[in-house]
């Protein structure tokens, strides 16, 4: 994910669903952290996204913190589809468990 796709994101007021496809990005310098691309966005507070899916979810320390990221700020978010490539999604139990701003939201993991 780049710059201007979340900028594509504040142009859309009234999306919904949003597909990455591939994997989540980060940057590698700083893998615990929010990539700077999205740590002063403060409109996802109040972005109506209610899906999110992303098709290529590795479970790299980076895409963790970037998922937290958007659990954390994307208020109606109700279902996140993470698809991982043989198993490498990480802890599917600790995904499970990560705080969301929405009480509504599942998190559903799949493997291929």
């Amino acid at each position: 994910m780049k710059n201007q796709n979340l900028f594509n994101i504040q142009k859309c007021p009234n999306l919904e669903t949003l597909v990455i496809d591939g994997p989540l990005h980060y940057d590698e310098d700083r893998p615990k952290s929010v990539c700077d691309c999205l740590s002063g966005y403060s409109f996802l507070l109040s972005c109506p996204l209610e899906v999110l899916q992303i098709t290529d979810y590795s479970g790299t320390t980076g895409e963790v913190e970037q998922l937290k990221h958007f659990l954390e700020k994307l208020s109606c978010l109700r279902l996140v589809k993470l698809h991982c490539p043989k198993r490498h999604g990480g802890d599917k139990k600790k995904l499970l468990m990560l705080p969301r701003a929405s009480s509504k939201c599942k998190i559903k993991v799949t493997f291929s």
